[in-house]
């Protein structure tokens, strides 16, 4: 639940003098004497009581204000947020009507209301109270409260046009407040509104020339639209206002990655993760890059770093067994390609990599278990059963190769490429003719792939039926 209640006509209390109250007000409970508070007092109690989620002691202290000052607005709307932050939506909604009843125009009441709405479900009414408040606005924080409840709602219903709507409605309000700009970029990048969001905060650049996360925003709605030198030109503005935002170093670097400019690239995430709290993120990245520069050992100190932020960082394993992989160390990409399983036993993809793993480590036994339990979790993947049918030709057991491959061209059956791959394996089960016709078959599909022919049996170029065939259909 937010924290909604402040009184704006009041300084804040500096914290020593905050301390020394609590420490007051808990003596004469011990000693069960009575002290005499004001009501500035009781709220400073009950808010560091919220603060520090002592909601039975919040409570307590609200039940005291509210029976010394029965006619106080606020203590009601306070008892309210304690009873909602425990989700006693019920008895908190009884003291928003006693509250409103008091003083129909604290819009607290009804943004308490609405977010109390919101964590039950009940979107229309949570948007009717929104509705409700925005006439009793008076402050720029109370519209961006407004707004940004409302985007909540929307995005509760996954509407996310409107969330859209409403963040852009909260920034207009007050372009200084960071949440609803930091929330802006995640919601178009869900709805994909790019073009949207790149005129939107075009204008606010003009605006607002200094506020670096509105250059943020422009620079990720231009990369979506790969528009990647202009978004270079957006994100260096963000890095010259404020060189320790993070993520425009990590957004910089993604579009050097995907211009193939690698060594730029690690520039960018370097600077990414030498901020105080890197994201786990930018390790990642980092391992990326030194991937595609064939530099695996780097690869691996990157992702380590990565896993160090967070263990259970499965995907940074699985690349950690992707870089042994590459450097033929299947017995490490099984370690790491287990981890990873066992951190997300539910991904095919993991499944299959260790399966690959298993199998150019002369285990297909294993490898088969792999594969048959990726294909019952994505059954339309027609690389499982390729892995599969593999597998079992690795075995030896050459009639669940065929089994395996037969089903799959029956249930694939616009795909050429595995007509092609499971020709190859009949050609070495010494089944010429079966293998002659299913390449005609794949060749009036598709003839381009017939090169996977020779990728995986380099011995058949010297086969005078089979380029006879060939030339055929190529000419």
């Amino acid at each position: 639940m937010s924290d909604w209640f402040e009184d704006d006509d009041e300084q804040e209390m500096p914290l020593s003098d905050i301390i020394g109250l609590i420490q007051e007000y808990e003596r004469a409970q011990s000693e069960e004497r009575t002290l005499n508070l004001d009501e500035d007092s009781y709220e400073q109690i009950i808010q560091f009581y919220i603060e520090n989620r002592e909601f039975k002691r919040a409570l307590s202290v609200a039940d005291s204000a509210v029976e010394r000052f029965p006619f106080s607005p606020a203590f009601f709307i306070l008892k309210a947020e304690v009873l909602a932050d425990q989700s006693l939506f019920e008895e908190a909604l009884k003291n928003l009507r006693i509250a409103e009843t008091l003083d129909a125009q604290e819009i607290t009441v009804y943004l308490i209301r609405a977010d109390i709405f919101l964590w039950s479900g009940q979107h229309s009414d949570a948007l009717k109270q929104l509705e409700l408040a925005i006439p009793l606005a008076n402050e720029k924080d109370d519209f961006t409260d407004i707004y940004l409840l409302q985007a909540d709602v929307y995005e509760d219903m996954e509407l996310y046009l409107e969330v859209i709507d409403a963040l852009e409605m909260a920034v207009t309000v007050d372009p200084d407040n960071e949440e609803p700009l930091n929330r802006l970029w995640y919601a178009v990048e869900i709805a994909e509104t790019f073009e949207r969001s790149e005129q939107f905060h075009k204008r606010l650049t003009d605006l607002y020339p200094y506020n670096y996360l509105v250059w943020f925003n422009l620079g990720h709605a231009l990369y979506y639209q790969n528009r990647y030198e202009e978004a270079l030109e957006a994100f260096g503005y963000v890095t010259a206002i404020n060189d320790s935002f993070e993520p425009a170093h990590i957004f910089a670097g993604d579009v050097h990655f995907e211009m193939g400019n690698y060594e730029k690239a690690l520039e960018a995430y370097h600077e990414a993760v030498s901020s105080d709290k890197p994201y786990k993120e930018s390790y990642f990245k980092l391992g990326e890059c030194y991937e595609k520069l064939g530099d695996f050992q780097k690869m691996r100190y990157y992702l380590r770093k990565a896993t160090n932020i967070d263990a259970e960082y499965e995907e940074a394993h699985h690349k950690i067994g992707e870089s042994y992989m590459a450097e033929e160390n299947y017995a490490q990409a099984i370690q790491s390609f287990e981890r990873a399983l066992k951190l997300f036993p539910e991904s095919a993809n993991y499944l299959s990599s260790l399966g690959d793993a298993l199998l150019m480590n002369d285990e297909p036994e294993k490898a088969v278990d792999c594969f048959v339990k990726a294909i019952e979790i994505e059954a339309n993947n027609i690389a499982h059963y390729i892995h599969l049918g593999s597998a079992y030709f690795e075995m030896g057991d050459y009639i669940q190769c065929e089994t395996t491959f037969s089903f799959a061209i029956n249930l694939f059956a616009e795909a050429a490429d595995i007509r092609y791959i499971y020709a190859v394996y009949l050609f070495q089960m010494g089944k010429r003719k079966e293998a002659l016709r299913i390449i005609e078959e794949a060749l009036n599909m598709n003839t381009e792939e017939a090169k996977l022919i020779f990728k995986m049996d380099e011995s058949l170029a010297s086969d005078n039926d089979l380029i006879t065939l060939l030339s055929n259909y190529k000419s």
